[in-house]
């Protein structure tokens, strides 16, 4: 019987890439794919789902990896960053957002999906017991797969084999779930539990900020910090609240913190409630716009020789 049972959860754990409907965890999961990819980029974006599913990079330069975290902060993309360092040169440049909100749920996720056992080891000393605990659960694979499925979330319906075939010919991109959905103009106001009122910036984003920071410059990386983005009537709300303000000092403190840095011009970018499938992933129109205002700065930035 005890057999039978650690067969079964072998199984199931050596298939969860397929056995996964849920569209944000299949980012997670298949993420490594694109690290084992062959051949090298010059430039990453490392952003979170905002910039995963909004910057498609085939309508920008070929030259360019979309290697975003669905919900990381700094931990997340350090440990992303010092993975693909392993396999392959230096990029010169990275585009970086560092995500302002609070995302312990994703956190759980990452560990869960993404983080190796290596990994795991080094960041022991930074996580607590709850972190700790979802990692080393996972291998309980059936247990773990019951409470994933006990949250509601997008779900993706075809094979794995088929997402990602497209990640890779999208160079890490893929659409949003709600593409072709558009919330309407008082999304927010209808939902007020959609959203929160201050920034969420812990003492570990920081520290992996910087062991990030020093990692890029240990390797000659000039990074980018790329700027907020959010409904325009959502960016009402937080400018009432503080959040705006918070995010802007936040920022300010970066460019004293990192001098060597590049950093935008527009930290909070705000377009209309129309171009999001939901409170703060762009559907398929507003991904056009994003990607276009990316490509103004990404090539502003290369001719000016600033890349």
């Amino acid at each position: 019987m005890a057999i039978l049972f650690l067969l079964t959860e072998w199984f199931l754990y050596s298939n969860r890439a397929e056995l996964i409907d849920d569209y944000w965890n299949k980012f997670l999961i298949n993420e490594h794919v694109l690290i084992d990819m062959p051949g090298d980029y010059d430039y990453l974006i490392m952003g979170d789902s905002v910039q995963k599913t909004g910057i498609n990079p085939i309508l920008v330069s070929e030259d360019i990896l979309n290697l975003g975290l669905p919900g990381a902060k700094p931990m997340g993309q350090f440990l992303m960053l010092e993975r693909y360092l392993k396999k392959h040169k230096p990029p010169k440049a990275i585009f970086l957002f560092v995500d302002p909100e609070r995302s312990y749920d994703s956190l759980l996720v990452i560990l869960r999906y993404f983080v190796d056992m290596p990994e795991f080891v080094s960041i022991w000393g930074d996580l607590n017991w709850e972190e700790r605990r979802c990692f080393m659960m996972r291998y309980w694979a059936s247990l773990d797969e019951r409470e994933v499925r006990r949250v509601e979330r997008d779900k993706y319906g075809q094979s794995n084999a088929v997402f990602i075939n497209d990640m890779e010919k999208n160079h890490g991109y893929m659409p949003s779930p709600r593409a072709n959905v558009a919330i309407g103009d008082t999304y927010f106001t209808e939902h007020t539990e959609r959203y929160q009122k201050r920034i969420s910036i812990s003492k570990e984003d920081m520290k992996y900020l910087d062991k990030f920071m020093k990692l890029a410059s240990s390797n000659d990386i000039k990074v980018v910090f790329l700027g907020f983005v959010v409904p325009t009537e959502l960016h009402r709300i937080l400018e009432k609240s503080g959040f705006n303000t918070d995010y802007l000092i936040f920022f300010r403190a970066l460019q004293r913190v990192y001098p060597e840095a590049i950093f935008v011009d527009r930290p909070i970018l705000h377009l209309e409630n129309k171009y999001f499938g939901d409170m703060s992933h762009l559907n398929k129109e507003g991904s056009s716009v994003y990607a276009e205002y990316f490509k103004i700065l990404f090539y502003s930035l290369r001719n000016g020789g600033a890349i």
